[in-house]
């Protein structure tokens, strides 16, 4: 029987090449981060944000082949959203004939 293989950086991390890297969506002025499991928009603080990254950083400088961590400034849902409700034309009938009325 061989010896077990030490796995490579690769490996262990699961990843195809160096290049590679974890990327988060973050909507810094709604403190909102994008849920890939869900597929929404979630409240997430700023804090935590900050100490994924600072984690992310010394998990890096540990070794330098392990997945770098990109947190990506994004508009969210909050801000695609009108500040506030749109209201009919005036004349608007709602789809309504005026004789239907």
């Amino acid at each position: 029987m061989g010896s077990p293989e030490v796995p490579t950086h690769h490996d262990r991390w699961g990843l195809g090449s160096a290049e590679d890297r974890m990327m988060l969506r973050y909507c810094w002025r709604h403190k909102r981060r994008w849920s890939f499991t869900r597929q929404c928009w979630v409240a997430f603080p700023a804090e935590k944000i900050r100490a994924i990254q600072a984690y992310a950083a010394w998990l890096h400088a540990i070794d330098p082949k392990a997945p770098a961590l990109t947190v990506r400034d994004t508009d969210c849902d909050v801000c695609a959203a009108p500040l506030w409700p749109l209201a009919p034309s005036p004349g608007a009938s709602n789809g309504r004939h005026r004789s239907e009325l």
